[in-house]
Order: C-alpha cells, then structure tokens, then sequence
C-alpha cells in the first residue's frame, strides 16, 4: 500500500449541498466525481394496492398480515361481533379499551382498503369473540379426544392420569 492515500477521497468533497452555481434544486444533494455530476433524487414509493375484506375474520387476518399485534389482538380478543358490513364494523367491547383504538382501527383500514371505515361500539351482545370461539373449538377437540377408545384405554390404566391439551394430527 506504501502508506499513501492515493484513491481516497474526502467525503466532504464528493457530496455537497446544492452547492452554488448547480443546476440541481435547492437542497438537493449532489454527488461529484470529476467533471461528471449527478443529482439523488427523492424516491417516491409505489402506491400499494388496495386490499379488499368482507368479512370481520379477513379483517383480523388483514391486521395480523400487515404485523399490527396490538390491533389483532383487541380484535380477536376484546371484541364481540354485533353486525359487519364493508365500510362498517359494529362490535361489543368485552374488555377496556383505550380510546384510541377506534380511530387506530379505521384508519389503518383505510390506508390498506382505500375506503373509509367506521368501528362502532354497540351494547347488543354479538356473537362470541374470536379468542372465546377458538376456545370453545380447543375444549370440544380435547372431548373429543378424552373419549376415544385408546385414550380412554390410557386412562383406565393410569387412573391419575390427565388429558392437560390436545393438539390434532395436521392432515397431510
């Protein structure tokens, strides 16, 4: 290498501000390399597509595709579905929510539809929350379960033993 810098450029000198007497816009910055110059423009994002959903089910998947935890999570478990119509979700809170969510809710779902959304809290009952159905569909399964011959075969063997979860066989 021989200790010299040859090859090495100040970054001062190669990067500038629109500097006087550039043809670039104001504030733009401009990259020099001899006598060639070129100007970095501002990268405009692509529109996103629009996303559709019919359904509450779509739009809490919707919430988990696009990585909102906190969002999909009140969805699935602090709400109860009153009535769903594109455009409009009427739920019943079933925990406390912050009164942010809402309008954290709406506008997201505008941003990925394109469409104006309207969360509205209703004292009708609803049907059962996500998180409460998904817990309906574990117990039936676990009965299910605890009631096969071979299960049962397990259990008259073992007279403490315990069915604690169940996980079914994913059909390949």
């Amino acid at each position: 290498n021989g200790g010299g810098s040859a090859g090495v450029h100040s970054m001062s000198s190669a990067v500038s501000t629109s500097a006087v007497g550039s043809s670039a816009p104001a504030g733009a910055t401009v990259m020099r390399s001899g006598a060639a110059a070129a100007t970095a423009q501002a990268v405009q994002p692509e529109a996103q597509p629009h996303i559709e959903v019919h359904s509450y089910a779509e739009t809490v998947q919707l919430f988990e595709l696009k990585r909102e935890a906190i969002l999909a999570s009140h969805l699935i478990n602090d709400f109860r579905l009153v009535r769903f119509a594109v455009g409009r979700i009427e739920v019943k809170p079933i925990a406390h929510i912050a009164p942010d969510v809402p309008a954290r809710i709406n506008r997201r779902l505008k941003e990925w539809t394109g469409q104006s959304w309207n969360l509205i809290f209703s004292d009708e009952e609803g049907e059962a929350s996500i998180r409460e159905q998904r817990q309906a569909a574990a117990a039936k399964a676990k009965e299910y379960a605890v009631s096969h011959p071979k299960v049962r075969a397990v259990m008259e063997a073992f007279p403490t033993a315990q069915v604690t979860d169940f996980v079914p066989n994913k059909k390949k």
